[in-house]
């Protein structure tokens, strides 16, 4: 499935708005969680069941 998502300012970040669609087959919601990782081919994003313990294992950013 593919989805062409439109980027938005956030405050003083950006963010992406996932259609009703995508949310629904991700079960994400308002205030949830999902991981990026960055790979070869682009970007992957999951779904994460709870929020991490800490925000330092949100971020995993070279030096």
């Amino acid at each position: 499935m593919f989805f062409k998502l439109e980027i938005t300012t956030i405050g003083d970040s950006l963010g992406v708005i996932l259609p009703k669609e995508l949310a629904e087959r991700l079960a994400v919601h308002e205030n949830g969680w999902v991981a990026l990782t960055e790979t070869p081919q682009g970007i992957e994003l999951r779904t994460v069941k709870a929020k991490p313990l800490d925000d330092s294992a949100i971020v995993d950013r070279e030096p």
